[in-house]
């Protein structure tokens, strides 16, 4: 991973797959036409249809979100978010046709993510962020890399609040569960507000 130096204060180390997403062409998920799209949940047009969020809730105060809780629909996969939870920052239920349940967990700090199926047969996914850290502080900046145990799968960025580009670095494409995932983690991150559990010291 990369390390940059932003504004002579802050240092940037961008999610894994960076340097190699140039050599790819990117899968966009626009926002649906006529949304404002301020709050990380506006609904996104997909390759395979639109990806919708609903029953957003977030509560805080002073810029500082103590709970968080959405549902997400994409191409027949279902999940349903909330958090914080006792032992993680948020979690969402993950459902899909012909596979098994699976469950997200953001841990404390926000910077991973870990999709694993239910059952004894654990298949595992990684969710990981680029880093910003300032202040003292380290938190999850726009970039995030789907992860299996041979690397990279996917690298994605958002530009702004109307788009998340992905890279896939593989030569299959991604599944709508691993879409499903990747939307829900650049959601919950850029939701208004700073979830405590997401700013952690350096």
């Amino acid at each position: 991973m990369l390390a940059v130096a932003l504004a002579g204060c802050a240092q940037w180390t961008h999610a894994p797959g960076h340097g190699a997403k140039s050599t790819k062409e990117a899968l966009r998920l626009t926002a649906v036409n006529g949304q404002m799209c301020t709050n990380g949940t506006c609904d996104l047009e997909g390759p395979l249809g639109t990806l919708q969020f609903s029953n957003v809730r977030a509560l805080g105060f002073n810029n500082r979100r103590v709970e968080t809780a959405f549902d997400v629909a994409y191409a027949k996969v279902t999940a349903s978010c909330q958090g914080p939870t006792k032992d993680a920052a948020f979690t969402c239920s993950l459902t899909a046709p012909n596979e098994p349940p699976r469950t997200l967990t953001v841990p404390l700090g926000c910077l991973s993510a870990f999709i694993e199926t239910d059952g004894p047969a654990k298949v595992r996914w990684t969710l990981r962020t680029d880093v910003v850290v300032l202040a003292g502080r380290q938190f999850p900046g726009r970039e995030i890399s789907l992860m299996d145990e041979n690397g990279a799968l996917a690298w994605s960025d958002s530009p702004n609040a109307y788009q998340i580009n992905v890279f896939p670095l593989r030569s299959q494409p991604l599944s709508a569960t691993q879409t499903v995932a990747l939307a829900i983690l650049r959601s919950f991150v850029d939701i208004d507000g700073h979830p405590p559990e997401c700013i952690t010291p350096s």
